[in-house]
């Protein structure tokens, strides 16, 4: 099962004794199997983007460096977007998503707004292209496996802007002196 492994990350990194964690949210994901895979991206991605446009706004207003800055809205703003259309799709799938990062990333979030003004960019240019490899290659190849329509549409509709996003962050990275290419698991 390819949420098998994220499913086990998932409840290892939950720490929050909120009631809507997605500790919590294990039960009602097991429900209806069919669903069970779906319901997990959509918890997992959901997590992924609130912590993502969290870090770009801090990135956003730590960084002096324009292509970064115009980097981290983009993120910000993508981000955003997708964290919206999560919400409608678990809404239809009766999941309750938590309304606030979890403590754990939210004190990972931290020690970024406490770094160097200096550093803050190559932190972010390197974070950049290993989640975008990420969600490449999950997007990429959950796109056959998802079962609920709406799911399986935002997955479809997402691939192409975060194949533009990796690209605009990797040509950023090598102007910075971060060279190389993104690497994803997914054939392209």
């Amino acid at each position: 099962m390819l949420f098998g492994v994220i499913a086990f990350l998932l409840i290892a990194s939950c720490h929050d004794s909120q009631n809507n964690s997605p500790v919590n949210q294990i039960g009602a994901v097991t429900d209806d199997p069919s669903q069970i895979n779906d319901k997990l991206f959509i918890i997992t991605e959901y997590e992924i983007g609130m912590r993502e446009r969290a870090l770009a706004e801090i990135i956003f207003e730590r960084t002096t460096d324009a292509d970064v800055k115009a980097l981290a809205k983009t993120v910000r703003e993508g981000h955003q977007l997708g964290i919206d259309k999560l919400i409608s799709i678990a809404s239809a799938l009766k999941i309750s998503l938590p309304d606030k990062i979890s403590t754990a990333e939210q004190a990972k979030l931290d020690i970024v707004r406490k770094m160097p003004a200096g550093e803050i960019p190559r932190f972010f240019l390197i974070h950049q292209k290993a989640i975008h490899a990420w969600d490449i290659t999950i997007f990429t190849d959950y796109a056959n496996f998802a079962v609920n329509e709406q799911l399986k549409k935002y997955i479809q509709e997402t691939q192409q802007p975060l194949r533009v996003h990796a690209e605009q962050v990797v040509q950023i990275a090598n102007k910075k002196g971060i060279e190389g290419s993104l690497v994803t698991a997914s054939a392209e």
